[in-house]
């Protein structure tokens, strides 16, 4: 085992025995839109099966839009509820299928 690898093991330990670990960028921020009006704010992990379900259900749009960039469940979450605040500010409403406040 060369120098620079036990440095890496090492640092590695470190960490695993702090708590630390890296988050997972695994998850995207999507808006569903009503031609150019986004009625949808949310987080996935899967931007297909999650269009799906809406399709499947109740909600209407015409395309979801999903950011090209994963980013850790917590900043998805956080990125999601500005842009709901943003909406909601510029608004004076929430997305039309977002019903959750945040305070």
């Amino acid at each position: 085992m060369e120098v620079g690898e036990r440095n890496v093991l090492t640092l590695v330990r470190r960490e695993i025995n702090m708590g630390y670990r890296k988050a997972t960028r695994d998850t995207y921020n999507y808006q569903l839109k009503q031609h150019n009006k986004k009625v949808y704010e949310g987080v996935t992990c899967d931007c297909e099966r999650r269009e799906r379900e809406h399709r499947a259900s109740d909600k209407v749009f015409t395309h979801i839009v999903c950011k090209p960039v994963p980013c850790s469940r917590e900043t998805a979450i956080k990125r999601e509820q500005d842009a709901i605040r943003t909406y909601e500010r510029n608004h004076g409403k929430p997305p039309k299928y977002n019903k959750t406040c945040f305070v």
